[in-house]
């Protein structure tokens, strides 16, 4: 299943996750541990201005894949992903409507 193809604004970002943990020895030295095998990314994407098609589609794809993992194409690279949050709506008119919502990176 693949994320549906909607605009996305300027300012989404995304932050990567490494499970890093640095700890210093007796000594003073620093040591890290890292427990992921890769990093992992959690993209946080704002659709704005959705039409009401455009809202139901998103609505539709959440409620069929809420607990799925899909594909999602950030800046021409695919990642595995899982919502990482439900959709958040924002009224902007009687037609149109903001979206804000995460995705975790599986």
């Amino acid at each position: 299943m693949t994320y549906p193809t909607l605009p996305i604004a300027v300012g989404a970002s995304y932050e990567t996750k490494t499970d890093r943990v640095l700890e210093r020895a007796s000594n003073g030295t620093l040591r890290g541990r890292v427990s992921f095998t890769a990093p992992k990314r959690v993209f946080k994407i704002k659709h704005p201005a959705l039409s009401i098609g455009e809202r139901d589609t998103l609505t539709a794809f959440h409620a069929a894949n809420m607990a799925s993992v899909f594909s999602f194409d950030w800046l021409g690279t695919n990642y595995t992903c899982v919502f990482g949050s439900d959709p958040s709506y924002s009224a902007i008119n009687g037609l149109l409507c903001d979206v804000d919502l995460t995705l975790e990176e599986v």
